[in-house]
């Protein structure tokens, strides 16, 4: 978990940097005077850089809330709320993604807070009458030991 949550955050770090890298490039090729057609080149292999980070960044997402999802036993998101794309990778090949929607995230959200708070609720709601109980019996049998206890 901490080791996802760090990968995430250099990440969105490197995600950042891209951007800053793109908007840098298309102004420094802009004041060259580069055609469009030859600029188009170097800022579409800079931008795939930029989405191939943001499908890994939601990828990680992804998996993360449909591993919450499976150990509480929701049912996993129905396809109408993946995206799914294809991404360059650096050695040329491309690969399918497939990420939650900004919808779709949301919804398995609200379906993993509700299910946590089902169970907090069903535990809040049995546990202290139980413990009310046992506690009960232990005062009655100290209460019986007591007073059968013969004096001395």
């Amino acid at each position: 978990m901490v080791k996802d949550w760090v990968k995430t955050r250099k990440l969105k770090r490197e995600l950042a940097q891209k951007r800053i890298e793109v908007s840098e490039l298309q102004n420094r090729l802009r004041l060259e005077g580069v055609s469009d057609a030859e600029a188009a080149v170097p800022i579409v292999a800079a931008v795939r850089e930029v989405e191939r980070v943001k499908a890994e960044i939601g990828e990680m997402r992804t998996a993360r809330l449909n591993l919450k999802a499976i150990r509480l036993g929701i049912d996993l998101p129905p396809t109408e709320w993946l995206y799914t794309r294809h991404v360059q990778q650096p050695g040329g090949s491309s690969r399918q993604v497939s990420t939650l929607t900004p919808y779709g995230e949301s919804k398995l959200r609200r379906n993993i807070m509700i299910e946590q708070r089902t169970r907090r609720e069903f535990w809040l709601k049995h546990i202290p009458p139980i413990i009310a109980a046992l506690t009960g019996v232990l005062g009655t049998l100290i209460g019986l030991l007591a007073i059968l206890r013969p004096t001395k």
